[in-house]
């Protein structure tokens, strides 16, 4: 008896031992996120109710991760992609790999590719993971589940950093698989890629089963730059949730979304901190018994400039700007830090720019600068602009008071790439119709409510509209506005003019899908054939060089020396006239309105003829009834 309780208190001894021996499992981890960098390395200035200050910068980030990550073991640092195109160390994105460089050196453990990844093409972002294998620092993991690589040169550069559609991050105690995706709204932005596309919902489904089948993990992570929208049915990450619910969280891009508090889809967790990392946001999640995770603490902390910068981080982002300057700046004539003008207006901040359909005083002064470029550019061949615009899309910096550098300009139109081979989207000279230049008017003010990107903000043509009518038929009056303030009416067969970015005016072509197929603009050549290669129409500057958007800002600007008090407020570009009678909603129609209403006269008229029927029949039947009844 005594040697069997002896060996039943050896064996529980045993058990205890190695239940002591063995690793706890971790019930608790905390991801630390950011999406939509937009190559945001430095402090950028914010404004909050009147007040301007820094926020921001990858050295001040690092400072708070390695804060976070000496309070607790299981900590993630995670990015949904567009950590590229924005600012001016962009420029060095193919020589550097600047910003995936940075991400490393902060600490990122993954990220994404998103579409402005793809700006200097399929060609350029395979470049740009070539040079940061061969710099030999720290990288992030990148991850990406439906894209498919064009070509083998591609496919090799993927190869060699490692890109797969998932991979497990191993860290205090948690087994964290992430998966990399794509959306469709944020490939149709992306016009250059070549890479083909696999829907999201079907990509997730089918890696979370290989994940399951072939890793033991407890969280799966989707980085999605795909997006989110007001209206649920087409808020794509709300509609992944649904699709595949054994995603635990998704780190949204693609859209800019702010969201407070995250939004929770059965049980997967969705968050987004808006734009270019002016926040620390971070989600911490604890374990449920069957294995899920419940949100125990969430929070957005603006990084401000009483965070110590990590040195070795700043030293970096310095030496980045440098060689922009050098390999890019200096081109131009420029330096990063040479002060164009003085501005004692108060633009708008771009966190609020575009965000309702209204006139901007930013928008004007974009546009306005175009016209001054190309004017200047072409000298004595200068041939008339009718309107030169722009897009809220293609706005990616604003003006704070004081002194406005080349930087400053730079940030304000620093997206894309040009035939050039070099970065910055280049200005072009399209030709259509006084009836396109009407829809134009009708894109601002109808598709941009369902797509924000779409607002225009034009140079040398106003227009009016009733916000109460009918959508796509909103515009009451368009008109081109002459340098001495005459208004000329516009001949809607007449061929004009029209300067806008390289993006812009291939996207004009899209406006028949984004409008349901009721408005179309056809950009044409000088002779009114239709325009097929854009880049053949690419404007130059006196030197013989691409007249990149940002420098037509740039030139503007010191033409100025102090920014102009036109711009201390609006010019009625875009004129609001609300007025919800019913004069109002039936006058001057366009053709979709015209189309709409003869459609509603006639279900009117059929309605009328079935009433008539209706009341025809019944009365014969009644006629029926009492020549019968008289009959007996």
């Amino acid at each position: 008896m005594k040697k069997t309780l002896l060996l039943l208190l050896s064996f529980m001894l045993l058990i205890h031992g190695l239940a002591a021996a063995a690793p706890a499992q971790a019930d608790a981890l905390t991801i630390v996120y950011t999406n939509d960098m937009h190559s945001y390395v430095e402090p950028f200035m914010i404004e909050a109710d009147g007040v301007s200050r820094e926020a921001g910068g990858f050295a001040r980030r690092k400072t708070l991760i390695d804060a976070l990550k000496a309070e607790k073991d299981a900590v993630f640092v995670l990015d949904s992609g567009d950590f590229a195109m924005g600012t001016l160390i962009q420029t060095v994105y193919r020589e550097r790999a600047s910003e995936l460089r940075l991400l490393g050196a902060i600490g990122v453990d993954a990220t994404t590719i998103g579409n402005h990844e793809l700006d200097f093409r399929d060609s350029g972002f395979a470049q740009m993971l070539q040079t940061a294998i061969a710099a030999k620092g720290p990288l992030p993991l990148l991850v990406m589940a439906n894209l498919t690589a064009p070509d083998a040169t591609v496919q090799s550069a993927l190869d060699a950093y490692g890109v797969a559609p998932y991979k497990v991050i191993d860290r205090g105690g948690i087994r964290m698989a992430v998966i990399g995706l794509m959306g469709v709204e944020s490939l149709a932005t992306a016009p250059m890629t070549k890479f083909a596309w696999e829907p999201v919902a079907d990509a997730a489904k089918r890696v979370v089963k290989q994940i399951k089948e072939n890793e033991t993990v407890d969280i799966i992570v989707a980085l999605s730059h795909t997006g989110l929208s007001k209206d649920t049915a087409k808020s794509e990450d709300e509609q992944l949730a649904k699709a595949v619910p054994e995603l635990d969280v998704i780190v949204s891009g693609h859209t800019h979304t702010y969201l407070p508090e995250p939004i929770t889809v059965g049980h997967t967790h969705i968050v987004s901190q808006g734009e270019y990392g002016e926040y620390f946001s971070q989600i911490t999640l604890e374990r449920r018994a069957d294995g899920r995770w419940d949100i125990s603490g969430h929070s957005h902390r603006v990084i401000e400039d009483s965070v110590a910068e990590d040195e070795r981080v700043a030293e970096m982002v310095a030496g980045f700007i440098q060689d922009a300057s050098d390999l890019y700046l200096s081109l131009y004539g420029y330096t990063a830090d040479q002060v164009l003008a003085k501005n004692p207006h108060a633009f708008v901040p771009l966190s609020d720019f575009g965000r309702v359909l209204r006139e901007e005083t930013l928008g004007n002064l974009i546009s306005d600068a175009f016209r001054y470029a190309v004017q200047k550019a072409e000298g004595p061949d200068y041939e008339e602009i009718t309107m030169a615009m722009t897009a809220h899309g293609l706005v990616r910096g604003s003006l704070a008071k004081g002194d406005v550098t080349v930087v400053d300009a730079f940030n304000i139109s620093s997206l894309g790439f040009g035939a050039d081979g070099s970065p910055g989207y280049p200005l072009i000279s399209v030709y259509i119709t006084g009836e396109e230049l009407r829809t134009a008017a009708e894109v601002d003010v109808s598709v941009s409510s369902l797509m924000s990107a779409a607002q225009l903000y034009p140079s040398g043509v106003c227009w009016s509209y009733n916000p109460h009518r009918m959508i796509l038929n909103r515009v009451t009056d368009v008109w081109i506005e002459k340098s001495d303030g005459a208004r000329e009416e516009i001949e809607d067969k007449k061929l004009y003019r029209i300067v806008t970015g390289l993006y812009c005016a291939q996207m004009l072509s899209a406006v028949e899908s984004k409008s349901f197929k009721l408005l179309s603009i056809t950009p044409k050549n000088k002779d009114g054939s239709v325009m097929t290669d854009f880049e053949a129409n690419i404007i130059l500057d006196a030197q013989g060089r691409e007249l990149k958007e940002w420098a037509a800002i740039a030139d503007y600007l010191q033409s100025m020396g102090t920014v102009s008090d036109a711009y201390a407020t609006t010019q009625n570009r875009k004129v609001s006239q609300p007025d919800a009678s019913v004069g109002a909603f039936f006058s001057h129609p366009n053709r979709v309105g015209m189309l709409a209403f003869g459609i509603i006269a006639l279900l009117l008229i059929l309605i009328a003829l079935v009433i008539t029927l209706i009341v025809l029949c019944k009365k014969r039947k009644k006629q029926r009834r009492a020549k019968a009844a008289a009959s007996l």
